[in-house]
């Protein structure tokens, strides 16, 4: 190889031809491959690499023996079968939530199985987010934002995401209750929302651009706002029960109790009743279900969305401009808290036997397979000498390496142990199935949660005064597209 002559660029630039010698000099590439052929290990790498998937490689099979040595835990929530399953969407948020929900209910009902349908909930957000989607867009004409602009531009990407936050939950069940699965099932639409979303943005980005029309010829904005009621919302409701499905307005839950309940059923009243556990609910509607028996026992309102997010002031009270799926509805609130007042409170919960909803970004130094979480768990400094763990926490924020991806439901964890010299270890119930991970669950440290997860939701009674105060002050407004609001956006 040769280097380029120090005038090429420059001689090239008279003629539409490409230069002779561009990009990368030919000499760097000439040292590069030198190096890398007189290296054994690095040939060793690409050999295996060949054969083997890339993350399978570079996984420290001596942390994952350490992380997978035991699955029991000191303190533990119940678990309820089956292991959940949101295929291809991206519902975690409610199937994490309804997760929860359905493990004091289950006991409450003498039931060893039980599923809530994340479907029902599926259908109002769908609905709901898009009235509050079709009042931002106004907001936005409004203000007079340029339609080239970051905030239009950040609305109109992907306003039919699937996500969602921790208040949007409480919103949804709130208003709309909730159904056991088997009184509605699954309709194929939110198994699979690929197909769905991409028609639904269309018609976001369409009725923005009437919403933009009407404005700019004059309208004023309560004119705007009958027209998105008695146009926009007829429109969008159509679509969503022609694809999705009506959900129940009443539905009788019918179920054999197969242990006596936290509710009073023993074995005496079924001996008494001739052995017979069979049990009825209903009919009632789905907020009634809510209000009279989950409610009760979990009080998902109850409960504050508290976050790390190391770039923003801690003991402050954060938000998200135009984040939210309901209209005049409870705020996405976050408490800024340090990562160990986040792993203190949660531990606390799971020692009183309460799981606890997170969100976090799952695809780093985790391993589907192994169904194992940590920093460390990638070693590609050993595969080919990269070293991809210089930033920090904050820096990955800002640089755009780390947000939030997935939420899901923790449900046992074992403190550090430093004279054994075992790191702290927390049990996950994911819903990507059984096949996945450890039979539907993953293991992951005490590292992954301080670098990885980013937000808890806590009962509002187990803050300190401290805490609580947070709640009473004006919120930080980040902006729309900010990480803090990536699981939603």
């Amino acid at each position: 190889f040769q280097s380029c002559p120090s005038n090429s660029l420059i001689n090239s630039m008279s003629s539409n031809a490409a230069p002779s010698c561009s990009g990368i000099p030919n000499h760097l590439l000439a040292q590069l491959e030198s190096q890398f052929s007189a290296s054994g290990q690095l040939q060793l790498s690409e050999l295996a690499t060949q054969r083997h998937k890339l993350f399978d490689v570079a996984l420290d099979r001596r942390l994952v023996d350490q992380l997978s040595s035991t699955s029991a835990f000191a303190y533990s929530a119940a678990e309820i079968k089956p292991v959940t399953d949101q295929k291809r969407s991206g519902r975690c948020w409610l199937f994490a939530a309804l997760n929860l929900v359905r493990i004091p209910l289950a006991k409450q009902l003498g039931l060893a199985e039980l599923e809530l349908s994340q479907s029902h909930l599926f259908f109002w957000d769908k609905l709901e987010r898009g009235y509050y989607f079709l009042h931002c867009y106004l907001d936005c004409a409004m203000r007079g934002e340029p339609l080239e602009g970051r905030l239009w531009q950040h609305l109109l990407h992907n306003p039919a995401e699937d996500g969602g936050q921790w208040d949007m939950i409480v919103n949804l069940v709130e208003k709309h209750g909730v159904v056991p699965k088997q009184c509605w099932t699954e309709p194929l639409v939110s198994q699979e929302t690929l197909q769905f979303n991409f028609w639904l943005n269309t018609w976001h980005r369409q009725s923005a651009k009437r919403i933009r029309d009407l404005h700019a010829a004059g309208q004023t904005a309560d004119q705007i706002r009958a027209y998105i009621d008695s146009d926009l919302l007829p429109e969008l409701f159509r679509f969503c029960c022609a694809a999705i499905g009506r959900p129940p307005a009443k539905f009788t839950f019918e179920y054999a109790a197969t242990a006596a309940s936290a509710g009073g059923a023993t074995a005496e009243a079924d001996a008494a009743a001739g052995g017979n556990k069979y049990r009825r609910i209903g009919p009632v509607t789905p907020l009634q279900f809510y209000q009279e028996h989950v409610k009760p026992l979990v009080d998902l309102g109850a409960q504050v969305c508290l976050v790390n997010d190391p770039r923003n002031p801690y003991y402050r009270l954060m938000t998200v401009d135009m984040l939210n799926n309901m209209q005049g509805a409870r705020r996405v609130l976050y408490v800024n808290l340090p990562s160990e007042e986040l792993r203190r409170l949660a531990t606390d919960a799971l020692r009183d036997r309460l799981p606890v909803w997170f969100g976090s970004h799952v695809s780093k130094g985790h391993s589907r397979t192994a169904g194992l979480a940590d920093p460390n768990l990638h070693r590609l400094d050993l595969l080919c000498g990269l070293q991809l763990n210089t930033m920090d926490k904050k820096e990955r924020l800002l640089y755009g390496d780390s947000l939030m991806t997935h939420a899901m439901l923790l449900t046992g964890v074992t403190p550090p142990d430093p004279a054994a010299g075992s790191p702290g270890k927390w049990r996950v119930e994911n819903s990507w199935s059984q096949d996945y991970g450890l039979k539907g669950y993953l293991t992951v440290t005490d590292a992954w949660f301080d670098e990885y997860v980013y937000e808890v939701a806590i009962d509002k009674a187990r803050l300190t005064d401290k805490m609580r105060a947070v709640l009473e002050q004006d919120p930080i407004v980040l902006p729309a597209w900010d990480p803090m609001g990536a699981l939603a956006q």
